[in-house]
């Protein structure tokens, strides 16, 4: 009795914080980006450079994001292994540009020294380093370096190396099957590296609990999430700059969680997706902190379900996409002058409708960041009239000062010549010589 009345406290509880969420969380997600954030710091000028956007087209062809949070003890040997294989791949093959965006999540230790001392011996064309002004968690990180990127095909890696980087080509070489030889700036696609032909082994060398962990954590998020990837954890996707462009803007989560909520993004858009296996090294964690984050993480995988489930994400009902899917709908008919089955008009499911949300949502992200933008420029501009009308100002002063001290010499050369110029001893003596005089005449 006991332990029914315990787990039913326990999942009145869970049921309250869910409802919670559910409540105090909004349809579309606010993108925070502080203006520090927006600028890299270029170590061999010490200038700071803004950041591009994922809106601007890409201009190299892989950007590697690493999301680091404490990490400057393991970091240099995953950049290591990570630019080790850029570069040997940058000299067989000239049009392999690529770059290492470094997101320091708010780290207390010495993250960011780390990656501009790698940033200095390579270049910032190659390394840059964008550090976030508060820890965001790991989903806010990489969605902050995915904004900032400027690769066509775009990877985001575990800062602990826990993936053999080598193995990214598998990944691009299933990309190209997904897009079907489409331009991979223009494609759809999403591929994750995967741990799951080692769950084998994994099940032998655990403990029984960590595996009812495991196994518990991945029904659930087949049951309520995901579907199509079989290991949404391990931290290697890569996916295509417009598939970037369409997800990360629209992520609720910015912990942990945040691959299951991109990958049913991803599958709700019916963006093609894949799985290939990677090769892996497990990092242990302490039992009980796995443990409360596995339950953070079915709390949050629960959560992206219901909000799905229950509000969808749909077209506002004058959105500029719907006005022109309508226009069109309407052209083509007239053209045709065929009737069409109501039914058929209406399929096409969730899917259109998402795409028009996604693509509303893109636009006002845009239309903020333009009038962000806007405001900081004439902020900017305001603030150098300043200047200008103070440095004016301060010219204008010290000329009169000049002019006063000239007017003051030539008025002593001028007396001078006359004669006339008395220097203060010859004043003092004057002054006596005149009092006595005046002693003299009125005693």
């Amino acid at each position: 009795m006991l332990l029914l009345g315990l787990l039913l406290v326990l999942g009145c509880a869970t049921l309250v914080m869910l409802l919670f969420i559910y409540v105090t969380s909004e349809t579309y997600a606010k993108v925070i980006r502080f203006k520090d954030e927006q600028f890299y710091l270029d170590p061999k000028t010490t200038e700071k450079e803004r950041f591009p956007s994922i809106e601007d087209d890409s201009t190299i062809w892989l950007s590697v994001i690493v999301p680091a949070y404490n990490e400057e003890k393991r970091l240099p040997v995953m950049l290591e292994e990570c630019l080790d294989y850029l570069e040997k791949k940058l000299k067989s093959n000239p049009s392999c540009t690529y770059e290492v965006l470094i997101v320091d999540d708010g780290s207390n230790d010495r993250t960011t020294e780390v990656g501009l001392s790698y940033s200095k011996k390579y270049g910032c064309d190659k390394v840059r380093v964008l550090t976030l002004s508060t820890n965001r968690g790991k989903g806010g990180a990489v969605r902050l370096g995915m904004l900032s990127a400027r690769g066509e095909q775009l990877l985001f890696a575990d800062a602990d190396g826990a993936t053999t980087f080598e193995d990214i080509s598998k990944l691009q070489n299933n990309l190209k099957e997904l897009v079907k030889g489409q331009p991979m700036d223009k494609a759809l696609g999403l591929v994750c590296g995967s741990r799951a032909h080692l769950e084998k082994e994994a099940i032998a060398s655990r403990s029984f609990f960590r595996t009812v962990l495991m196994k518990g954590f991945h029904l659930l998020v087949w049951l309520f999430a995901a579907r199509s990837v079989r290991d949404t954890q391990c931290g290697f996707k890569l996916l295509t700059r417009p598939t970037a462009r369409l997800c990360f803007p629209n992520l609720h989560i910015e912990r942990w969680a945040f691959d299951v909520e991109l990958i049913y993004i991803a599958e709700y858009m019916k963006i093609p997706t894949g799985e290939v296996s990677v090769r892996w090294m497990e990092i242990e964690g302490n039992l009980l902190i796995i443990f409360i984050w596995i339950v953070q993480f079915c709390c949050l995988v629960f959560m992206i379900f219901l909000r799905t489930k229950t509000e969808a994400p749909q077209a506002p009902e004058k959105s500029e996409a719907a006005d022109e899917e309508q226009d069109d709908k309407k052209n083509k008919k007239d053209k045709s002058k065929k009737k069409v089955d109501p039914k058929k008009e209406k399929k096409g499911g969730p899917g259109k409708k998402a795409l028009a949300a996604m693509q509303e949502t893109l636009r006002k992200i845009r239309e903020e960041e333009e009038r962000i933008r806007r405001e900081e420029e004439e902020a900017e501009r305001k603030a150098a009239e300043e200047e200008r009308i103070r440095q004016e100002q301060e010219r204008k002063e010290q000329e009169r000062r000049e002019l006063r001290k000239q007017r003051e010499k030539e008025k002593k050369e001028r007396l001078k010549a006359e004669g006339k110029f008395l220097t203060p001893k010859q004043r003092a003596q004057q002054a006596r010589s005149q009092a006595s005089l005046e002693e003299l005449m009125y005693p």
